[in-house]
């Protein structure tokens, strides 16, 4: 945290940074700005500045006049983290979870299995629900994988 002194050898001016991954700055920011705007008008806010610092996240600088009003902003942005990391998380399990058929219905992978059971073995269709059903489960071995080391 920065500590500067304005020109008012009284008035003490904080500021303090945090970086932010860009999947969630829009949550952050809010429907029509909603939760920054709410952010910037918390008492002892003077500036709420977010730019751009790379590909994968962004720096969010508060200015404020108390620490209070800044631990105030980091435990709401935090919050809004929190939300955001695991609403993420829930879609990327969602996306692995369902199958695209050819014809362009999704299928769960409980759907594969039951359509797997109705083919008979050995038919066309049973061996393109194998593939499928090998398809599904190598991609959730590549994700674990990808997610452990």
């Amino acid at each position: 945290m920065d500590f500067l002194v304005s020109s008012n050898d009284s008035d003490l001016i904080m500021k303090h940074s945090i970086n932010i991954p860009s999947e969630a700055m829009g949550r952050i920011i809010g429907k029509g700005r909603a939760n920054i705007n709410h952010l910037k008008s918390l008492d002892g806010i003077i500036q709420i500045k977010i730019t751009q610092s790379g590909l994968n996240h962004n720096v969010c600088e508060i200015t404020a006049t108390s620490e209070d009003a800044i631990s105030k902003v980091l435990k709401l942005i935090e919050a809004k983290l929190t939300v955001s990391r695991t609403q993420l998380d829930n879609s990327a399990r969602r996306i692995h979870s369902y199958l695209p058929t050819p014809s362009g219905r999704i299928l769960t992978p409980d759907q594969v299995h039951v359509d797997a059971r109705k083919a008979k073995k050995g038919s066309k269709q049973w061996e393109r629900q194998q593939e499928r059903i090998k398809g599904v489960k190598e991609s959730l071995e590549h994700e674990r994988r990808k997610n452990t080391y």
